[in-house]
C-alpha cells in the first residue's frame, strides 16, 4: 500500500508490477532509501529536523484537501439522489397524466376527424344548394316575363294630378 494514502487513511491499489530497485527508480539520494523518505527509517537528525515540519504541513494540506473532496463528493450524491428521486417522481406524474388523458385525446382526434370529414362535404353541399337556388330562380323567370307582360299597360299609365290626392301624399310621398 501507498506510505501517502496509508497516513491520508486511503485506499491505494497495489502495484501490479513489482517496485524497480533502488538505484532505477531515483530513490538513492546519498545513501537515503525509499524507507527514509516514508519516515520509517531513521536518517540523518538534522535532515529530520528540517523536514519533519515540511512533512507534516504536507500531510496536513493534502488530508484537508482529501476531507473537502470527500466531503464535496458526499453533497454532490445526494443532491444528485434528490434530483434522481425528482426526476423520478416527475417521470411517474407524467406518466400517470398521460394514461389519464390519452381516451380523451383519443377522442378528440377522433371528432376532429368527423369534422375535418364535414368540411370536406361542405362545397358539396353548396354546389347541390346553389344549384336548387339557381333552378328555383329559373323557374320564376316566366312568371316574372308574364308579369311583367301584363303590367306593362299599368306601367305606361300617368300618375293621377294631385289634385286628387288626399292632402299631405304628393307625388314625392
Amino acid at each position: 500500500m501507498d506510505p501517502l494514502a496509508t497516513r491520508l487513511n486511503l485506499e491505494a491499489e497495489e502495484p501490479e508490477e513489482p517496485e524497480a530497485p533502488v538505484e532505477a527508480n531515483g530513490w538513492e539520494v546519498e545513501g537515503l532509501t525509499p524507507s527514509t523518505w516514508d519516515g520509517e527509517a531513521e536518517g540523518p537528525d538534522f535532515l529530520q529536523q528540517e523536514l519533519a515540519p515540511i512533512l507534516a504541513s504536507a500531510r496536513r494540506a493534502a488530508a484537508e484537501i482529501v476531507d473537502r473532496a470527500k466531503a464535496w463528493v458526499r453533497t454532490e450524491t445526494v443532491e444528485l439522489e434528490q434530483m434522481r428521486q425528482l426526476l423520478e417522481q416527475r417521470a411517474a406524474e407524467l406518466a400517470a397524466w398521460q394514461q389519464e388523458v390519452e381516451p380523451t385525446v383519443r377522442e378528440v382526434l377522433a371528432k376532429m376527424g368527423n369534422v375535418r370529414s364535414q368540411i370536406d362535404e361542405v362545397p358539396e353541399l353548396i354546389r347541390v344548394s346553389l344549384r336548387t337556388l339557381a333552378s328555383t330562380i329559373s323557374s320564376l323567370d316566366p312568371t316574372l316575363s308574364e308579369l311583367t307582360q301584363r303590367s306593362g299597360r299599368m306601367l305606361g299609365l300617368e300618375p293621377l294630378p294631385e289634385q286628387y290626392l288626399p292632402k299631405g301624399e304628393g307625388p314625392t310621398g
